[in-house]
């Protein structure tokens, strides 16, 4: 899937490198490197704050290891009051639709002058090849459900 901005062809992972700043995160290949990516997002610190999709999430992510700020993404609008430096790691489903929300968000927030991240959401998105489609999942593949 392509998406037109500022009149060039993008792919959904150039548009969201080309906006956002982006924590350096290892490419997944194996649950060893999913882990380590959990385990680098579980140790981000009390500046970040992670976007999800709602409740269920939150609780996925808490369950990791996850103790940060967690805003759901109807309450996006909290994003524009964020102290100095803060950072906004989205991390909404890895369907078509999560897909679509995220650029949607990069877009809205980069031009709100918020620091977002999407590079935890890139990574993990290929966790897909596990049979991890939502944020949820990546608990029940770590903890057997």
């Amino acid at each position: 899937m392509f998406y037109f901005w500022n009149a060039r062809k993008l792919s959904i992972n150039e548009s969201f490198s080309h906006l956002t700043q982006e924590t350096p995160v290892k490419r997944v290949e194996t649950l060893d490197d999913l882990r380590m990516v959990l385990d680098k997002l579980c140790r981000e610190d009390e500046n970040t704050v992670v976007v999800v999709e709602g409740p269920r999430d939150a609780d996925s992510l808490r369950k990791l290891g996850f103790r940060g700020s967690i805003v759901y993404v109807r309450d996006v609008d909290r994003l524009y009051t964020l102290p100095r430096g803060a950072k906004v790691v989205l991390l909404l489903d890895f369907d078509r639709e999560g897909s679509s929300m995220t650029l949607r968000l990069v877009k809205r927030l980069t031009e709100e002058h918020v620091r977002v991240d999407t590079s935890y959401y890139r990574a993990l998105k290929t966790a897909k090849r596990f049979g991890v489609n939502t944020v949820q999942d990546l608990q029940y593949l770590f903890e057997g459900g």
